[in-house]
């Protein structure tokens, strides 16, 4: 019965999400007591005197429970010294202007360190919506918010839709509470509650449970957008000036053309699953079995695949970042899979992975990446990351543990016209509007 129960689970929980409409929408920290918490407070009414906890508003007059009454609103915590919140700002402004005529209220609430200083940020920022000041971090207290930037949505029955959003989840989120009536909002606790009950009795019944494949969603037809697609995007780039782009760490040769990589096209490469790239994001990241070091960031990967099993594939590359892991010979990663081929399997077998491993790196090749200035440096004993858009060009290098993989991560996935290709294809088989 244990096993019969690790199932059902599962499938309580997307069948309670799908019908709720939260299944696309990604929440930070899952799994944890304080993601329980703030799970606990959505569908229900804010805390008992959230706005007055916020002072000091830009525009002198706010926003009042009253004007927000009947409106879906868009809540943004950030801290203007901290870069990672800039883009959250921007997403925040375009949720404004793209749905002002739907009646979306966008109101910010900086952080009470560097409130000095929000009125300049805002304006580098491009920020036009109202923002207040939280001066001893109450309002983010009371929706157990814990760094910012972070984002809340509150639909136009006046509840908590959403708490805590995962960055790159804020237009989805948005765009479900602008599109229904009041009504539907008001109703929008009931209806998820008969989902959950239905969905309990389903799991209960003696049945063959069957799911998705790791990192598999929805099977759509669609065409990856063309080259010039890709060179219209003004992408989210690590920059060092205006204009200029660069890899922290790396060789200059890299800042005004991004590198490409092709990966090897054959199922045989990979353990234990080939890995659906096509419309997604690709994340590689290299790791050498015999330095167990670098192995410490398996968990971690592990959960960001599956925070981010909708729009990117993670790849474990079994070898040391460098020169010799790109262009390698069929000879050479004939060996290099001998060497690995126990330590693989071992990885397998006790590290439950939900992603691929590439354990042939025949075929992985790379444009560009030859200069890179990374031995001697403390990224020898570290996993490196490549984020690859869905046209293989490299957009980020760095360590998923650093604080902007996952701002990189949501800024492109917004931005990618090859995921915005796949989740039109998506939305239009499921029925989504």
């Amino acid at each position: 019965m244990p096993k019969f129960k690790l199932l059902c689970a599962p499938v309580v929980a997307i069948a309670v999400l799908a019908a709720s409409g939260l299944a696309d929408v990604k929440m930070e920290s899952p799994g944890t007591p304080r993601r329980a918490r703030q799970d606990e407070m959505q569908l229900k009414d804010p805390p008992s005197g959230l706005w007055s906890k916020v002072s000091d508003w830009s525009d002198g007059k706010g926003v009042t429970p009253e004007q927000m009454s009947g409106k879906p609103v868009l809540v943004m915590t950030w801290s203007g010294w901290y870069r990672a919140g800039d883009s959250a700002a921007r997403i925040a402004q375009s949720a404004a202007d793209k749905y002002a005529g739907q009646g979306l209220v966008v109101v910010g609430v900086h952080n009470a360190r560097g409130f000095d200083q929000a009125k300049a940020n805002a304006e580098r920022l491009g920020i036009k919506f109202p923002y207040a000041n939280d001066p001893k971090g109450e309002f983010r207290d009371a929706l157990l918010l814990d760094q910012d930037p972070d984002f809340v949505v509150i639909d136009r029955a006046g509840h908590l839709r959403y708490v805590d959003i995962e960055t790159g989840s804020v237009d989805e989120a948005v765009r479900e509470v602008v599109t229904e009536t009041q009504e539907q909002a008001q109703n929008k606790p009931q209806e998820v509650a008969a989902a959950a009950a239905k969905a309990k009795a389903d799991a209960l019944r003696t049945r063959n449970v069957t799911g998705l494949a790791p990192g598999q969603t929805v099977s759509v037809e669609f065409e990856l957008p063309e080259k010039e697609a890709y060179e219209k995007v003004k992408w989210p780039y690590r920059v060092k000036g205006e204009g200029k782009y660069e890899f922290d760490k790396f060789s200059d040769k890299l800042i005004h053309e991004p590198p490409s990589i092709h990966i090897p096209e054959e199922e045989s490469n990979y353990k234990p699953f080939f890995p659906q790239t096509k419309g997604k994001l690709t994340v590689l990241y290299f790791v050498d079995p015999k330095r167990r070091s670098t192995l410490n960031i398996l968990p971690t990967m592990n959960n960001l695949q599956e925070l981010y099993k909708r729009d990117a594939a993670m790849v474990c590359v079994t070898a040391k970042f460098g020169i010799e892991a790109f262009g390698i010979n069929a000879e050479d990663a004939a060996k290099l899979v001998e060497r690995n081929g126990p330590l693989v399997s071992e990885i397998l077998r006790t590290r439950n992975m939900n992603h691929p491993i590439m354990e042939n790196l025949n075929g992985l090749t790379a444009e560009k990446l030859k200069n890179l200035e990374i031995y001697g440096t403390s990224w020898e004993d570290a996993a490196v990351c490549l984020i690859l858009s869905t046209d293989g060009t490299v957009r980020w290098i760095g360590h998923p543990a650093e604080g902007q993989f996952k701002t990189q991560m949501d800024e492109l996935i917004r931005v990618d016209p090859g995921v915005q290709a796949r989740r039109k294809a998506e939305d239009a088989k499921l029925g989504k509007k």
